[in-house]
Formats: C-alpha cells, structure tokens, sequence
C-alpha cells in the first residue's frame, strides 16, 4: 500500500526473517564470530541468550548460512517434547530415514551416524531453539547425547538458544553436569538509541530507499517504545509507515510515532472502579453518566436475610454463635483489664501519625514517675531543668525515636529545636582484590571448575557495585606464532566477558583485550611456567562510591 509512496521495492519492516535484511551490530557481530569458531573448533555445548526479540533466531541463520557444507546442521524448533519423540525427531533433521521404536535403537542407529560423518571430515551441529522450553529429562538427554566421542574430538556440537531464564535452568543443582560442559556462551542485549538508527536506515536502504523517511525526532520515539528490541522496532516502523502514508507524510516525525505507539498499547479490559461504590469523600464532583452503568445496574445486595425463611434449627445455630462471640468478647475485656492493671504506671507507646514520641527501649523497664505529657512546645513550670544532665548508664533507660535511632530532642534546652540527628552510615560495599585470575589449557579455551568459581565471585561483586567496572587481559605462553597466541589471548578474554555477560553484567562495564604472550609471570621454560601464563586476569577499576 504505501511501497510506491515511499519509494520502497518490498516491505522493509516485515517480522518473518529475511536473510537480505541482515544487519549485524557489534554485539551480534561478537556473537556470531564467537558461536562459529566454537562450532569449528568442536568446543561440544555453546549457549546463546537474549531477551524476546532482541534478534536469537536472525542470529542463528545467519549462523547456519556462514557455516558451509562440511557442517550439517538441525533445528530443533520446539523441545518440550517427550524422549522418544525427541529421538525421532533428531533422526529425522538428520534424514536419518529410520522410525525408532526404542531409545537403544536410536543411539546405535546414532552413533554410526556420527561415525561416519567423522569420516568424511564433516561436523554435525545440533540447534535447540527455545531452550527456556527443555524439561529435565530432555535436558539429560541431550548432555548423554554428548557422550558419543571420539578420545581425540567431540563427534557432535549442540547449540542452545533461548530466553535469559534457561540461565536460571542451567542454574540449578540438577544441572551441573550440563552447565559445567558449556564452553562457550553468549547474552544478546537490546540495541541502543544509535544502533537503532542504523538498524532502520539498513532496511530502508536494502528495501531499494535511499533517503531518509523517519527524522531523528522519530527515530528517538521508535527507540523509547522499542527498547531497542528489533521485533518491535519493526512493528512500529510498519505501523508508522501506514499511517504517514495515509496522512501523506513524506517524512515521518515523532508525532506520528506517538499516535502509533498509543495504537499498539495493549490496555487492560479491567473493570473501571465504580464512583458509586467509593467514600463519599472519594466521589468526583461531577460524574459522567456511564451508558453500560445505565442498561444494566448492578444489583444491590439485600439489607437483611428475611427472617421468614430461617429455619427452627437456623435460629438455634445462629443464637448459639452469638452466645460464643459475646463470651469470648468477655474472655477478651477481661484480660486486656488485668493488663491495664498491671501496667498502669508504664507510660503509653505513641500513637501512629500523632509525632515523634520518645518510647522506652525494649526490655528496659521505666524508672521515671508517670506525669502527663505538656503541650507541644510548652515547657512545665513545675518541673525546672536540671543544672547538669545525669550520666548514661546501664540502669537509664534508652530513649528512641520512630525510626529506632536515638531521640535528639532528649535533653534539649527548653524551647529550642532538637537537634538533627545524623542517619547510621550505610555499610560499605566489599572491596574487590587488586586482581583476579583463571587459567586455561594449554591451546584450548576450556576453564576448571576453580576457574568457574573465580568467575562466579567477580560477577557477584559487579553486581553489587554498579560503579565497578573490570579490564579483562587475556594471555598466553611464548609456545607458537605471535599472531597466533594474540588472537587466542583475545579470545580467551572475550570467553570471561562473554559469561560476565551472561551472569547479568553490562557489557559496557567491561573490557576486554588480548596481551598474547606479554607480562609473563613464570618463566616459559617449563610446563608449570607456561601454565602459570596461560591465564586472564580481571582488573577491578572504580569504587562503591561510583
């Protein structure tokens, strides 16, 4: 409808995926770059998590296309399936041409498959899309499939692709197995405010648009209805052109971004509160007449039970619990004079709302005569001011105030305000150490379990402290190429940013360079030296103060 308008040769903002319309910021650029050498490299389980509509399933074909044919690669779109159905669903995406009937059918069936495409120097990929989805039973499933290997290599890769909460999957107790074999992960954040605009300036081009249509105005108003979201950067860039074309708007601006993001708010169908159910104090001075109200009135509930359809047993019953409520309200008057009694020369707590009262503390009795209380800021004239406050001790009572903290008006000349009272120091963030360090094999970027642990610690002070940032240096030993041992030292680092990452950490708040083989800390002349220099180190900058 509007494509001739506009100048456009096909709809730029379509939400079906349509690889001519593939833009790759630097996070998906990242992310791609790091799932493809860990599906090269045989690294076993990769993880790939973002929110809804951040981009997950453009990512993963882009992936897919990029990989050739020495990669067979299946997806498997839904997984909450039962295990059998699972079996025969892989041997399916496979074209394995079989139908089992039974798990050990499956696996021996399996195994030759992976086997021989070992053989024929092919890799074989397996994509789990919606993995938020997996059962605990699937899961484990998946991790035995793993098991299938050759000593030297992984015979068989498995991707996961899912929402931020299979983070929290992965998480549990459970699961360690699985998690523990993750080598490579990767969290998909929305787009900024910047990459948004370049997001619709691609597809407007790739459209066959040369010049621009949205103004920054409404480029700022898609960014703040969408997030950064590219789903729904779509929708609402779909909706604005329909709607400029019919108000015959050349160039979009924010006031047509604003109707549109009103059009596609999703309102609650609630109930509107009735005004003539409120307090009279809460009624509006003019009611609007409400139509719906008028057609159909609610029906009141009647005053009173007719007494004509209570039954002879109806009365007893109901002459028996108004017996029982009248003794325990007797029980009750009872027990709360005896209480009275007992603390007739205690002074009264304060009452809610009445003013800053000074209260004894808790389990300190009172030794002070009760006197009534003067009013606010009147001073007693039988009662002159000592010439010298008494000392605190043990026996004198603690004087508090609504908060809990010490009443500073305590002890204050007559007729002057009390003085401010200073609030209790909020206790200090942990101080993170100097620097902290994992280590790796040696040509391979798997980590130890101490090294998850390490991890683990410096996400949980990240965390804490949203002023902390952290440098991370990836190294190597001197063993191999310069080149070589800097991109791997690169790579390693972007491993630790890249769990940081998925842990929750702002990717902004990290750095991560490669250092190759520099700055050794053992010699490289033995094995134990250049295992000491295979390492990362995470570098804490900034302060709890921010």
């Amino acid at each position: 409808m509007y494509l001739d308008f506009y100048e456009l040769k096909v709809k730029p903002f379509q939400i079906s995926t349509d690889s001519r319309f593939l833009w790759l910021g630097e996070k998906h650029k990242e992310a791609l770059a790091t799932l493809k050498y860990g599906i090269l490299d045989n690294k076993g389980f990769l993880l790939l998590t973002g929110d809804v509509g951040t981009g997950k399933t453009t990512l993963i074909n882009a992936l897919a296309s990029q990989l050739g044919d020495n990669v067979l690669v299946a997806t498997l779109p839904d997984p909450n399936l039962e295990p059998l159905d699972f079996y025969n669903f892989v041997a399916d995406a496979f074209q394995l041409d079989t139908v089992f009937a039974t798990k050990g059918a499956f696996l021996i069936r399996f195994t030759q498959f992976l086997h021989q495409t070992y053989s024929r120097n092919q890799k074989v990929l397996l994509i789990v899309d919606e993995a938020q989805r997996l059962q605990y039973d699937i899961l484990e499933e998946i991790r035995l499939l793993s098991n299938i290997e050759k000593q030297e290599t992984k015979l068989l890769n498995i991707f996961f692709v899912g929402q931020s909460e299979f983070n929290d999957t992965l998480l549990k107790r459970e699961n360690r197995a699985l998690r523990q074999r993750i080598t490579l992960n990767y969290n998909i954040g929305p787009l900024d405010e910047k990459e948004t605009g370049q997001y619709i300036r691609h597809r407007l081009q790739v459209a066959g648009r040369e010049g621009k249509i949205f103004d920054a105005g409404a480029v700022r108003g898609i960014y703040e209805f969408s997030g950064g979201y590219p789903r729904l950067i779509n929708i609402i860039c779909d909706l604005a052109l329909l709607t400029g074309y019919v108000e015959e708007a050349k160039i979009i601006g924010p006031q047509i971004i604003r109707e549109c993001a009103r059009e596609l708010e999703i309102k609650s169908h609630a109930p509107a509160p009735d005004p003539a159910q409120a307090p009279p104090a809460a009624r509006p001075v003019a009611e609007s007449v409400d139509p719906a109200r008028v057609a159909a009135p609610a029906a009141a509930p009647p005053a009173s039970l007719p007494r004509a359809g209570w039954s002879p047993l109806d009365r007893f019953i109901g002459l028996l619990v108004l017996a029982l409520l009248i003794f325990i309200t007797f029980l009750f008057l009872q027990d709360r004079r005896a209480s009275y009694d007992g603390r007739r020369d205690v002074p009264a707590p304060p009452v809610a709302g009445v003013g800053r009262e000074a209260v004894v503390g808790e389990n300190t009795p009172s030794t002070a005569p009760h006197r009534p209380a003067a009013p606010a800021g009147a001073v007693a004239a039988s009662s002159p001011a000592p010439a010298q406050a008494p000392a605190a001790s043990d026996q004198q009572p603690a004087l508090r105030d609504e908060a809990g903290g010490a009443d500073s008006s305590v002890g204050a000349p007559p007729g002057e305000p009390p003085a401010p009272v200073a609030a209790a120091p909020a206790p200090p963030l942990p101080v993170p150490p100097e620097k902290m360090r994992v280590f790796f094999m040696y040509n391979s970027n798997e980590m130890s379990a101490e090294a998850y642990a390490t991890l683990e610690q410096a996400a949980m002070l990240l965390a804490r402290d949203p002023g902390l940032r952290v440098t991370i240096r990836g190294y190597t030993d001197n063993a191999g190429a310069a080149s070589y041992n800097t991109w791997l030292s690169r790579f390693r680092a972007q491993i630790v940013k890249s769990y940081l990452v998925g842990k929750g950490v702002d990717a902004e708040r990290i750095e991560a360079i490669g250092m190759g083989p520099a700055d050794p800390v053992a010699t490289n002349a033995t094995p134990e030296g250049r295992g000491a220099n295979r390492r990362v180190e995470l570098e804490f900058v900034g302060s709890p103060a921010g």
